[in-house]
C-alpha cells in the first residue's frame, strides 16, 4: 500500500489571514490546531520580562511580538524537490486538498520540523503552520516524502506556496504551486 494512501485526516492549521491566531473556525470549517501561542500571550498577567531596559511605550519600529517564520533558506535546511498538489473529494469531509512533497534534508532530522506557507484562494490567503508529527503532516524518511490534506472549498486558483523547517529550525527555499 503506497504511503499516502493510509490517510490520517485531521482538522489541519489553516486559518484566515485575517485571524488573530487563536483558535476560531474560519470559513471552510476546520480550525488551528497547531496549538501555537503568540509571543507575549502566555496567558500570564504578570510583568513583561524587557531584560533590564526600560519600557517607554515608544514604537521602536523592530518588530518583537510576530510569530511569522523566518522564511531565509539555509544551507543546511530541507531542499524541496517535488511538490504535487490536487482536489480530492473525501466522504466525511468534502474537497480536501492532498499535499505530497518530496524532500531532501543533509542532517535528516525533518520530524519535529514544520511545513509553513499559504494556501491562495480567489479571494483570500490562509496561513499553513502544520507540524511533522505523523497527525498534521504524515512522514516517510526513507522514502523522503511528507503528506497531508488541507480541508477547503474547491477553487480553481488555488495556489500554494510552501516552505519546509527542520527541527534544527533551518528553512528551505520557498516552492509556488498550483493546485490540480
Amino acid at each position: 500500500m503506497p504511503f499516502f494512501c493510509w490517510i490520517l485526516l485531521s482538522l489541519f492549521a489553516c486559518t484566515s489571514g485575517k485571524s488573530d491566531g487563536r483558535d476560531t473556525p474560519d470559513d471552510t470549517g476546520s480550525t488551528d490546531v497547531s496549538n501555537s501561542t503568540e509571543a507575549g500571550d502566555s496567558g500570564s498577567t504578570g510583568p513583561i520580562d524587557t531584560g533590564g531596559q526600560r519600557d517607554t511605550g515608544a514604537d521602536t519600529g523592530t518588530p518583537t511580538d510576530t510569530d511569522e517564520p523566518d522564511t531565509e533558506p539555509h544551507p543546511d535546511g530541507p531542499v524541496i524537490l517535488s511538490v504535487s498538489a490536487q482536489w480530492d473529494e473525501y466522504p466525511d469531509f468534502g474537497s480536501v486538498i492532498e499535499v505530497t512533497i518530496n524532500y531532501s534534508d543533509p542532517d535528516m532530522d525533518m520530524d519535529g520540523g514544520r511545513v509553513l506557507g499559504h494556501a491562495a484562494f480567489s479571494s483570500e490567503v490562509h496561513e499553513l503552520d502544520l507540524r511533522i508529527d505523523g497527525i498534521h503532516v504524515l512522514h516517510n524518511p526513507v522514502a523522503g516524502e511528507l503528506f497531508f490534506a488541507i480541508i477547503a472549498e474547491r477553487d480553481d486558483t488555488t495556489t500554494l506556496l510552501l516552505w519546509l523547517q527542520d527541527q534544527a529550525g533551518h528553512i528551505s527555499e520557498a516552492s509556488i504551486n498550483p493546485v490540480d
